[in-house]
């Protein structure tokens, strides 16, 4: 039979009575509870330091959430005040249709009187009278150019008129 010495760190001369299982070294009962100690003191630090680190994990949990919720909050406020922005435009911009709805409509008011003064009338009363005038002629198709031409600006404005629309569209809401 061999007889196995101790394999401590330490010079020790007794034999061995057990094989420690997680490092294979052969140790004397002495050493083998020496062992189991320094062991134990190791699984408790490192038991220290899994708590350690799970403590630090659930803060950083904690401070994720926190994060989070500011962020989000911080969104909310800068959503209410685009929406508040894109609502204030709106308005604006239904103000300004209308205005502009009204001013197209009064002009083509004052077009369908003017036309009704200068060339409808005088027509009907040169037929009724059944009496032509050659210059009464030319001033009725002189207004009638002259209503064509501005119901034309009307619809289709020049380049260089920025206070004229043609439309009631929503060119403005860019």
């Amino acid at each position: 039979m061999a007889n196995y010495i101790c394999e401590d760190a330490s010079v020790c001369v007794n034999f061995q009575s057990a094989i420690c299982l997680h490092c294979n070294r052969r140790l004397c009962a002495t050493h083998v509870l020496a062992h189991e100690t320094i062991l134990l003191e190791e699984t408790d630090k490192l038991l220290e330091q899994i708590n350690e680190l799970s403590k630090n994990l659930n803060a950083l949990i904690e401070d994720i959430q926190i994060t989070g919720r500011k962020a989000m909050n911080a969104v909310s406020i800068w959503r209410e005040k685009q929406l508040l922005k894109i609502e204030e435009r709106y308005y604006k911009n239904i103000l300004e249709i209308q205005s502009k709805q009204e001013q197209y409509t009064d002009i083509v008011k004052q077009l369908s009187q003017q036309l009704a003064k200068d060339a409808r009338e005088p027509l009907e009363r040169m037929l009724t009278q059944k009496s032509a005038n050659n210059d009464l002629v030319q001033h009725i198709r002189q207004t009638i150019t002259d209503i064509k031409q501005k119901r034309t600006q009307l619809i289709q404005p020049s380049a260089g008129s920025s206070q004229r629309s043609s439309s009631l569209d929503t060119e403005n809401a860019r």
